[in-house]
């Protein structure tokens, strides 16, 4: 067993009082003892050397796709202009109801895992978009929607609909979110990754 040298224990013994000028058989056992405490300190601190391919692991886990939900997001962007302009609110479901299965099987298809946080994370940029738009033109969406000044109506800030909108469309997000990465964690067990060629 590889020890440190008597001196220094010595000398750590005098620095903290431990040992007199004539040491007795008791100050040299706790000499000993503390020579071994800092050799095993030495030995299990100094020597270290983490294995750097277990963090790379951990980083690689934790990595998400953000470009392919933005791109994905982009049909948010499109719903938040469509539904100002074109869209009714009758038949809005069955849009989002393809956009998610699309999205659903293209993050099922470009990632290698995570699919429900992809799903959850596309969801909330989708808001944000969806927001901007209603917020900015909300006299154009109103005026397409009466329903909506009649909801706004009974909300806590009726005469704040673009307010109620702002505190509302995150909510919204979440809530949807939670739809669309349960969407992306089942297509994920279902759909097949094309083979790398090696």
């Amino acid at each position: 067993m590889e020890t440190y040298p008597y001196s220094l224990a010595w000398k750590i013994g005098l620095l903290s009082g431990v040992l007199s000028k004539k040491p007795q058989k008791t100050c040299f056992h706790q000499m000993q003892f503390l020579s071994y405490r800092i050799n095993y300190l030495h030995r299990e601190f100094s020597f270290y050397k983490p294995d750097p391919s277990k963090f790379h692991v951990t980083i690689k886990n934790m990595t998400m796709n953000w470009n392919l939900i933005f791109k994905l997001s982009l049909f948010g962007l499109a719903m938040g202009i469509a539904t100002v302009y074109w869209i009714p609110s009758n038949i809005e479901p069955y849009f989002w109801l393809v956009i998610f299965i699309i999205c659903a099987y293209a993050i099922a298809k470009n990632c290698t895992g995570k699919y429900f946080l992809h799903g959850f994370f596309l969801s909330l940029v989708n808001c944000i978009w969806i927001t901007a738009a209603h917020v900015l033109l909300f006299k154009t969406y109103a005026t397409n929607h009466p329903e909506v000044l009649t909801m706004n109506a009974r909300m806590p800030l009726p005469t704040h609909p673009r307010i109620m909108t702002l505190i509302l469309g995150p909510i919204f997000g979440v809530l949807f979110g939670l739809i669309l990465g349960l969407f992306a964690f089942v297509a994920g067990k279902f759909v097949k990754k094309p083979a790398t060629s090696t």
